[in-house]
């Protein structure tokens, strides 16, 4: 109920944000050249007019009086004078002239589609993103995620603009009698310095959406290194809304959800730890990414299902036209990639391949340890004609951390792998419907050495889907499709030939099937108003043969349930969603979402160290329902005209049920009955976000604040009562700089604080048996220290002419250079250890007290790095 007056906010503001549009009435007196004319009753109405030069004179001398009347009847006064016919389309007014042979005036119905691809003409790369817009107008559209754009405009000659960020704009005449295909070729902008590239495509400001962030490669790449390498996390968490765990972990969290509530897809396959070394690398290298799409809200019924976010990885497909190699070297890692044709303009791939090198760190005093991470990228496609492409990508890694010992038996550590794979098909049914089918699969799997024993958890998953785009018109696109998946769970168990296996229980492996139907249509019903309205609908079955176990109130199991074939428990879901957003003028968007979301897998874990051992993932089930979440969101941005400076804003109140917590000292580890340690409760999360950025010049960057909240009520924890969340930090402030020194030398710096995480401390102690016992209060009633970091980046461009072929760049980066200690963990431990060693000085003299050890990483690390391509 503390939440409602912001839900309702939210629902009045949407309201009055419909009851603003009115029907203009034009008041003109005119007696100027027709172009004026026009830009008058465009200042007057906010309809734009399309026409052509060469067929309708702008500069002829136009009369017109015209008091207190609506658009419709200006524009028929209008056609009438100048024997015009017009036709509204959009925000637009697209005029033409009567025939002068016949007489006779067109359908207003004739209009034909011009389609195609946009592609970088060095590469042959499609590019994601680029604003297809009628010259003078904002009709237009996007291109999507495999470049292909689609675009219905009326009979005749139109002027169509093509343009993307850091290329030159191209303009087109398309003679349009027919349905057209033109595929265009943009060229990269050739500049004194690099960043001073400024956005001046006509897009939409619709285009521009709060409630998302579309980041290329090269944005992350100004953010300074970590041990010679930038990874994908660790750079979004400079986004307002997305906070990394700490130091050394790949968890992160969005708009106060938990961990597993965000989802990394890698041309639509599933990553489920998309870090190395527990975090400190990404397994996603920027060199292999050619866009990221971070969906904070108003996530698309296509994608799903997370209750947070989902982060939209599009890969390269490779160089059409040439050979290309790049790489990297620095004391930690090394890296090498390739890409080029198989057969030019037709076939080509991108493979990458990364490994560290830390063993002459520690082989001199560890020379039986085994520490190392490496990964592969693979990507390839083949157009078959002008109509079909195929494409097939590969990501695997493995991370390991042993400890070998003189007997083979006596391996002790710690291993994981991730693998996925795409294979798809892009095929054009014709210019209006564009389709994807694509067969996916991700795998992660974890296992735990000590001896002989092996302690092995997973997860996979295989999927089919089928997505259609129908762009039914210029101002209305559908999108819909069928989606089928298998998972596969794997909890936790032992192998069979180790001495626990005898001891414990073998956990039981899970099967689940999800069928997935979704809908959406974007459609543009005013010049300044943009509806999206969609919904997806989910069916989750548990797949025999398996046992399940009932249990009491208080976690005992009470019945054994065998289920032998076919399907023992279903859950069918519908997740409707809508957004509306109004353009209040070229520069400025305001935007209001609500959605349902629903989450059908989770991680169990209580941990809260980043470097948590156990990641056991559960389906839904008999015991365990869905995660629901319901958001609502209310988004501003705004643009200078010259789109140097952009502003950003959202408020945001999410309310998420089913929200597993855990029972007094749970056992979570090889369990059979580990539902039972599982307790139910809710989550809300309500916050404020603010982004400005300079997206231009000699130097460049953005600042960031965040105000967020997260609060955790669960009947049987805390004695009922509210407590913050883990993940509950109010406040964070981040900011990035990149100066442009000269034309070779760069400086970059990002600093950040935020409040520290919230955790349980001890509120008094007494003494039992000789013992200093601890008493806990409230749950989370203490925080670690606030978390500050200044990180430094100097980057020297090594070839004086920018023109050569062979490129090389030396960068110099300091993690943490202020040494400033963020503390991961805090424990209490008594002074002296079992041998009687003091842990840290003390009275030890006195009785024995607990006190408190806190624990950080990485105070100051320098790293140099060197990259080059050819």
């Amino acid at each position: 109920m503390k939440k409602l007056p912001i839900v309702l906010f939210f629902l009045m503001l949407g309201s009055s944000l419909f009851g603003q549009r009115e029907v203009q009435r034009l008041t003109i007196e005119h007696h100027q050249e027709l172009s004026l004319l026009l830009k008058k009753i465009t200042d007057q109405s906010g309809w734009f007019f399309s026409y052509n030069p060469d067929v309708i004179d702008p500069d002829q001398l136009v009369t017109l009086h015209i008091k207190d009347a609506k658009i419709t009847e200006v524009l028929d006064t209008l056609s009438h004078k100048l024997k015009l016919r017009y036709s509204l389309m959009g925000n637009q007014v697209i005029l033409n002239r009567i025939d002068k042979n016949t007489g006779d005036i067109q359908s207003e119905e004739t209009k034909f589609v011009v389609s195609g691809y946009v592609m970088d003409s060095l590469t042959g790369e499609n590019l994601i993103g680029a604003a297809v817009v009628l010259q003078g107008t904002t009709i237009g559209t996007q291109t999507n995620a495999f470049g292909y754009y689609a675009l219905e405009l009326p009979r005749g000659v139109q002027r169509i603009e093509y343009a993307y960020l850091g290329y030159q704009r191209v303009l087109i005449d398309v003679h349009l009698s027919q349905d057209t295909r033109v595929d265009v070729a943009l060229s990269s902008m050739v500049v004194e310095l690099p960043d001073v590239v400024i956005d001046k495509s006509r897009s939409s400001a619709q285009d521009h959406d709060p409630e998302s962030m579309m980041v290329r490669p090269e944005i992350l790449q100004k953010l300074p290194e970590f041990g010679g390498e930038q990874g994908l996390i660790r750079s979004l968490q400079a986004f307002p809304g997305i906070k990394t765990h700490s130091d050394g972990s790949a968890f992160f969290f969005v708009r106060g959800g938990a961990k597993d509530q965000n989802l990394i897809m890698i041309d639509d396959a599933p990553i489920y730890n998309p870090a190395h070394l527990f975090g400190f690398y990404s397994l996603v290298v920027p060199e292999f990414t050619r866009s990221i799409t971070v969906y904070k809200s108003d996530i698309p019924t296509h994608i799903g299902d997370r209750l947070s976010s989902i982060i939209d990885v599009r890969t390269k497909d490779g160089n059409l036209k040439s050979l290309g190699i790049s790489g990297g070297l620095n004391p930690l890692v090394y890296q090498l990639a390739v890409e080029g044709p198989i057969v030019k303009e037709k076939s080509s791939f991108f493979a990458s391949y990364r490994r560290s090198n830390f063993k002459w760190i520690y082989q001199a005093a560890l020379p039986n340890l085994s520490l190392f991470f490496d990964d592969f990228h693979l990507k390839w496609n083949y157009k078959i004609n002008k109509n079909n492409r195929l494409y097939f990508t590969l990501i695997a890694g493995t991370d390991q951390l042993n400890n070998q010992g003189d007997l083979s038996d006596e391996r002790v550590g710690i291993q994981w792998e991730n693998v996925a794979m795409t294979l798809r098909w892009n095929h054009i049914y014709g210019p209006k419907l564009f389709s994807n089918t694509v067969l996916y699969t991700g795998n992660y799997q974890y296992r735990l050495a000590s001896q002989s024993d092996v302690w092995q958890s997973g997860i996979g998953k295989l999927g089919l889907k089928s997505d259609f785009t129908w762009y039914h018109s210029p101002v209305w696109t559908t999108r819909f499709g069928i989606e089928i998946q298998s998972y596969f769970f794997n909890p936790g168990k032992l192998n069979d030939g180790g001495p626990l296996a005898s001891i414990f229980p073998k956990s039981g492996l899970f099967q689940t099937a999800q069928n997935v139907l979704y809908l959406q249509s974007v459609y543009d019903f005013d010049p300044k108003w943009r509806l999206r309205l969609g919904i997806r609908a989910s069916s989750w079955t548990n797949l025999a043969p398996a046992s399940y176990y009932r249990f009491s109130a208080d976690g005992q199991p009470t019945d054994t349930m065998t289920a032998r074939r076919g399907a023992y428990h279903t859950y069918a879901r519908a997740d409707p969603r809508f957004s509306i957003s109004y353009s209040s003028s070229d520069n400025s968007l305001w935007k209001f979402s609500a959605g349902v979301y629903h989450q059908f897998i989770q991680l169990i874990s209580n941990s809260t160290s980043p470097f948590s051992s156990f990641e056991v993932w559960l389906p839904a089930s008999p015991n365990i329902q869905p995660q629901r979440a319901i958001q609502f969101s209310l988004g501003h941005s705004y643009k200078t005209s010259d789109r140097l400076w952009s502003l950003s804003t959202a408020l945001y109140y999410k309310k998420m049920t089913h929200q597993i917590d855990y029972r007094p000292h749970p056992k979570l580890l090889l369990n059979p009955l580990i539902e039972g340690e599982l307790l139910y409760g809710s989550l809300e999360a309500y916050g404020l976000e603010i982004l400005c950025k300079k997206n231009a010049g000699r130097l460049s960057g953005w600042i960031s604040y965040n105000y967020s909240r997260a609060i955790r009520q669960t009947p049987q924890v805390n004695r009922g009562e509210a407590y913050p969340a883990f993940q509950d930090r109010p406040h964070e402030l981040s900011l990035l700089l990149d100066y442009s020194w000269t034309k070779r030398i760069k400086l970059s710096t990002y600093w950040t604080v935020y409040t520290g995480s919230a955790f349980s401390s001890p509120t008094s102690f007494y003494s039992f048996n000789g013992q200093v016992i601890p008493v806990f209060g409230q749950k989370n009633n203490d925080r670690l220290p606030d978390y500050k970091r200044l990180d430094i980046a100097l980057r020297f461009v090594l070839n004086k002419n920018p023109n050569n072929s062979y490129k090389h760049s030396l960068s110099i980066s300091v993690y943490n250079v202020l040494a400033h200690k963020n503390v991961i963990d805090v424990n209490f431990n008594k002074s002296i250890s079992e041998d009687g060693t003091p842990v840290i000085r003390s009275n030890i003299l006195s009785n024995q007290q607990l006190i408190t050890v806190q624990t950080d990483l990485i105070r100051f690390l320098p790293s140099i790095s060197y990259r080059f391509e050819l």
